[in-house]
């Protein structure tokens, strides 16, 4: 999962905008748990 993650990062896509959806996925991933 962290490799296809890293890949797609790698390709035409800003760093920063991954790592924003990367925890806007994590909170919603922790609100659901909860």
């Amino acid at each position: 999962m962290l490799k296809n993650w890293l890949t797609t990062t790698g390709r035409g896509r800003s760093k920063k905008v991954a790592e924003q959806e990367a925890a806007s996925l994590a909170l919603r991933k922790l609100q659901v748990v909860h």
